[in-house]
């Protein structure tokens, strides 16, 4: 993955590869912040989909919702 300019996830895993040494420079003194997919993320999916829906999809005047056509 650092290949790509990924950072690892895991801190078991080391930043390596031909880019390791590039991602480390431009990630220098930034604050990684853990997120808690489980509680934070997961458990509000719902509330984050309709927030996406009405300020992001619903300000480019198409449609929100899948409708079955009628037959």
């Amino acid at each position: 993955m650092p290949d790509t300019y990924g950072i690892p996830g895991r801190t078991d895993v080391p930043l390596a590869g031909k880019n390791g040494e590039a991602v480390k420079q431009a990630i220098h003194g930034v604050k990684l912040i853990p997120v808690d997919w489980r509680n934070q993320v997961m458990e509000k999916k719902a509330g984050w989909t309709e927030r996406w829906k009405n300020e992001v999809i619903g300000n480019t005047s198409k449609q929100t919702e899948v409708v079955k056509p009628k037959s």
